[in-house]
C-alpha cells in the first residue's frame, strides 16, 4: 500500500494504524574486524591548512565582511585542485585570496613596526627617567648632607644656648651692679 492512502484522514480512525507499527526489517551487523575505520576516502591531510587560510582570510582588516566570507569558502576547493587542472575562476578566487593575504601581512608588518618604534622609545624614554632618577638620589643626597649639617649646628647652639643665657645673666646683673654705682656716684658728685 501506499503510505499516503495508509495515514488516517477524516475517513479512516486510528483503529488503522496498528498495521503502521510493524517494525522495518533489521540492517546486517558490522563486519567484526578489528579496525572501525571507514573504507573508501581518505582525510586531506591540508584539511587543516586550508581551514587555517580560512581564518586568517576573515580575520584581515580593511575589506567588508561579507567580502571575505566568500573568499574564505573558496579556499579549500580551489586549493584541492592541482594548480595544472583548476578552472580559471578558481584561479581569481585564489588570486583574491593571495591579495587579501598580502594586505593582511602588510597591516601585521605596520603593526609590528610601530609597536617596535614604541618599544625603542620606551627605551629612550626608560633611560631618561633613570637618569632623572639618578639626578634625584644625588639631590636628595646634597640635601640630606645640608640638613645633618644644619642639625648639627643646632645641636651645637642649643647646647651652648644655657650658657649664652648664664653669661647673659651674670652681663645683665653686672650691668645693673654697674648702673648702680654709676647713679651713686652721680648722687656724690651732685652733692658735692
Amino acid at each position: 500500500k501506499n503510505l499516503v492512502s495508509v495515514l488516517p484522514t477524516a475517513r479512516h480512525e486510528c483503529r488503522d494504524l496498528p498495521h503502521l507499527l510493524i517494525m522495518a526489517p533489521m540492517k546486517r551487523p558490522a563486519a567484526a574486524s578489528g579496525s572501525t575505520a571507514k573504507k573508501g576516502r581518505t582525510a586531506d591531510p591540508n584539511l587543516e591548512k586550508y581551514h587555517q587560510i580560512a581564518a586568517a582570510v576573515q580575520a584581515a582588516d580593511g575589506f567588508p565582511g561579507e567580502m571575505l566570507k566568500l573568499v574564505a569558502s573558496t579556499v579549500k576547493v580551489g586549493l584541492q585542485t592541482p594548480k595544472d587542472v583548476r578552472h580559471g575562476y578558481a584561479e581569481q578566487c585564489l588570486g583574491m585570496v593571495q591579495e587579501v593575504l598580502k594586505a593582511a601581512e602588510a597591516g601585521v608588518r605596520e603593526k609590528v613596526a610601530g609597536l617596535e618604534s614604541k618599544v625603542a622609545a620606551s627605551d629612550e624614554e626608560k633611560a631618561a627617567r633613570e637618569a632623572a632618577v639618578g639626578a634625584a638620589v644625588g639631590e636628595v643626597t646634597q640635601k640630606t648632607e645640608v640638613q645633618d649639617a644644619a642639625k648639627a649646628k643646632l645641636a651645637a647652639a642649643n647646647d651652648e644656648s644655657p650658657k649664652a643665657k648664664a653669661a647673659l645673666q651674670a652681663a645683665e646683673t653686672e650691668q645693673k651692679a654697674g648702673d648702680e654705682a654709676l647713679v651713686a656716684a652721680a648722687d656724690r658728685k651732685a652733692k658735692l
